[in-house]
């Protein structure tokens, strides 16, 4: 099968209004080149009528004979034949290659693709959770930050003003030691919160800078 040509989806079903096995519709969805194209195909059991449709639009109509029907249809500079087969179900056929096991839907690929796709949705929504939640426990403990030393071993400067985002602050604050927050909290002496917010800070400090 030519490279320009994919199998997108096919599918058939009975859809007759009074007696469903009486009209039947087959349906396929190709892509040429850069172009997705849909072919409707409906064939009448009682009155033999045999109608093709091209994106929507009718295409040919004609009626059941003696031999074993074909339909040639033209996409452009592309011919695709719908040919009856012996056991007189429709196929397509693109130049010398005839569809087979169509009913695997969708391609490999495009399983493929929408896996990735799936996968990375699913780690962007995990990026946004962390990112938000750093935000949030950054945002508990910025009245307890100012621009002193907090991390003798780095000499890091905290300070929300310093950093582009919240998420840089909080990587910077998670190389300080919780003694060491705790005890910068203790002996500064703008620190005039009560007992109850200092406990409230220190759980929050507990959960962020973990070694």
């Amino acid at each position: 099968m030519p490279n320009n040509f994919r199998i997108i989806t096919f599918s058939s079903s009975c859809v007759g209004k009074h007696i469903k096995w009486s009209k039947k519709l087959y349906i396929w969805k190709v892509q040429i080149g850069f172009e997705a194209h849909t072919l409707q195909f409906f064939e009448s059991k009682f009155s033999g009528r045999r109608r093709a449709f091209l994106n929507e639009k009718l295409y040919l109509f004609a009626r059941k004979t003696r031999q074993l029907g074909q339909y040639p249809l033209r996409i452009r500079s592309h011919m695709i034949l719908i040919y009856e087969k012996k056991d007189h179900s429709f196929d397509l056929k693109f130049f010398s290659d005839y569809f087979k096991a169509l009913k695997i839907i969708p391609l490999p690929e495009s399983e493929l693709y929408k896996t990735t796709c799936s996968t990375c949705d699913t780690c962007q929504s995990n990026n946004n959770e962390i990112m938000m939640r750093s935000i949030s426990c950054y945002e508990t403990l910025s009245p307890y930050i100012n621009i002193e030393n907090i991390n003798n071993e780095s000499d890091e400067v905290a300070h929300k003003d310093n950093f582009n985002t919240y998420r840089e602050a909080v990587d910077a604050l998670s190389f300080a030691k919780k003694t060491k927050i705790r005890k910068w909290l203790t002996e500064d002496s703008r620190f005039e919160r009560s007992k109850s917010d200092y406990t409230r800070a220190a759980s929050t400090e507990s959960y962020i800078f973990r070694d």
